[in-house]
């Protein structure tokens, strides 16, 4: 039974994900969880800034831009800021405290997360930008990428884009294939196709 149980740092990334579900960016859900002795301080999840439309609603502003580039002309708060200013509105520092996120910060969240104390940042999926990395080498932190997050996220996306392409065609004769998948993704298992 105890080995079924994940530890910190998986549990901590397993949250941030199911924060990330609250995203309504439409090209990349990100998810931040703030954390400091074992408890969560504050969390966060990209979307748009409070009292304006979601892009779901009224289009995205970046649609065809590449990934990591014209943020400036995204109405999105980064799931890392939305979580900052969280812990800030209700006054909780995040002094010392690490954070967990889906996604590897920009260098702007990263600058954030480090002015607001966070010691400590455990991301799963790379983003294109080289220069968060390069400061937490200059400032002597600790990122760490969660390997085995990773790999469960990504085989859980590949289960739903099987399954979304198994119907988009009208195939049914893997669908239980598929199904199995899922059920793995689901399970926390890291699902490898050959």
């Amino acid at each position: 039974m105890e080995e079924s149980r994940p530890g910190w740092d998986d549990y901590f990334s397993s949250l941030a994900s199911f924060v990330a579900s609250r995203s309504t960016c439409l090209s990349r859900k990100v998810g931040a969880v703030a954390v400091k002795d074992k408890r969560v301080l504050a969390t966060g999840y990209n979307g748009a800034v409070s009292g304006s439309p979601h892009c779901g609603d009224v289009g995205c502003l970046r649609e065809g831009a590449p990934s990591g580039t014209a943020l400036h002309q995204c109405r999105a708060v980064h799931a890392e800021a939305n979580a900052v200013a969280q812990a800030a509105r209700f006054g909780v520092s995040l002094d010392g405290a690490t954070a967990y996120v889906t996604c590897q910060p920009c260098a702007a969240c990263f600058k954030l997360l480090m002015q607001a104390g966070v010691k400590r940042i455990v991301w799963a999926e790379g983003y294109p930008d080289d220069l968060a990395l390069t400061l937490a080498r200059e400032c002597g932190w600790t990122v760490e990428r969660n390997e085995m997050r990773a790999e469960k996220m990504q085989s859980k996306r590949l289960a739903q884009s099987l399954k979304s392409l198994c119907f988009a065609i009208g195939g049914t004769h893997v669908a239980g294939w598929v199904e199995e998948a899922e059920r793995a993704a689901r399970k926390g298992m890291v699902v490898r196709y050959e």
